[in-house]
């Protein structure tokens, strides 16, 4: 999995800090690797805000899981919480 931030031109929230907590909790079940390695099968985008700007024409063909604000962040966050537990 790898992670891409936006550009943060226009954050409204730290990116970083949500990128970082979805490291902490997925850190002993995937692989981290760079969002332009080929093998990267899904790729978790955190963008600063709502308009999301950020090209992923790139990402093509791959899932993408995407994060516009805290609140998406924690939805996301919940959600895959939830598949991880037994």
């Amino acid at each position: 999995m790898g992670i891409k931030y936006c550009g943060g031109c226009n954050p409204r929230y730290d990116r970083v800090a949500m990128g970082k907590r979805f490291v902490r909790m997925l850190d002993q079940r995937v692989e981290w690797v760079s969002p332009d390695d080929p093998e990267a099968e899904m790729i978790l985008v955190i963008v600063g805000c709502d308009t999301a700007c950020v090209d992923l024409t790139r990402f093509q063909g791959r899932s993408l899981m995407v994060v516009k604000n805290e609140e998406s962040g924690d939805k996301l966050f919940r959600r895959i919480r939830g598949l991880l537990s037994p």
